[in-house]
């Protein structure tokens, strides 16, 4: 009887732990509610975010403030007969960024799930674990991510909105790159609205800490 009793309790206690982690790693997590943003940011998110090659997107419902310089916007966009390069659309960009707000889940792009995650979710991924095993938990969780995630600038547009700077960052892990290190890299992209369409006219990439 008591050697019942105890394999029953190590049973038990074996189930609890199991549940305990699947509960932990199946959690849900409900967004914040978003601050404004109008119809138009969304259509220039959805065409910036347009050339991943992945059919899912997690986006960071967070804006992230992280801006370039001047010289390496004008590195960026120097080039023979093109309009991208404009100050002004510069400035109105550091300026947009100079704090975060939360997006909604309106952005979409053809053939692609664009999911939010929100900070609490966020959280439980990169700053409850080391890296390595918030890593396997996000891409356990999103598999079709290729196992990165973004976070996107807000927006700047000149005077009259046909032209359109936003900013995104990707963020991945790949043991072959390094031991236990997350890896960055930073997009400023340059649109236009053309015949009613936000359209991508140049796209240059830069490196962050």
């Amino acid at each position: 009887m008591k050697k019942s009793y105890l394999i029953y309790l190590l049973l038990t206690t074996l189930f609890l732990a199991s549940c305990d982690k699947e509960e932990e790693i199946l959690q849900e997590f409900s967004l914040e509610n978003p601050d404004q943003f109008s119809n138009e940011d969304y259509k220039v998110y959805s065409a910036a975010l347009s050339n991943y090659n992945t059919s899912e997107l997690i986006v960071k419902q967070q804006t992230s403030n992280l801006t370039i310089s001047a010289e390496t916007y004008q590195f960026v966009f120097q080039t023979e007969n093109s309009d991208s390069l404009d100050m002004n659309l510069y400035q109105n960009f550091v300026k947009a960024n100079s704090g975060k707000s939360l997006l909604d889940q309106q952005i979409v792009v053809s053939d692609k799930i664009v999911k939010l995650i929100s900070n609490n979710e966020y959280g439980f991924y990169f700053e409850s674990h080391d890296t390595h095993t918030a890593w396997n938990l996000f891409t356990e969780d999103y598999p079709n991510t290729t196992g990165y995630y973004i976070e996107v600038n807000k927006i700047a547009y000149n005077d009259d909105k046909t032209k359109a700077l936003v900013g995104h960052q990707d963020y991945w892990f790949t043991e072959s790159y390094g031991e236990n290190e997350t890896h960055k890299i930073g997009w400023i992209t340059y649109l236009q609205k053309i015949e009613g369409q936000w359209r991508i006219i140049r796209s240059g990439t830069y490196n962050f800490l």
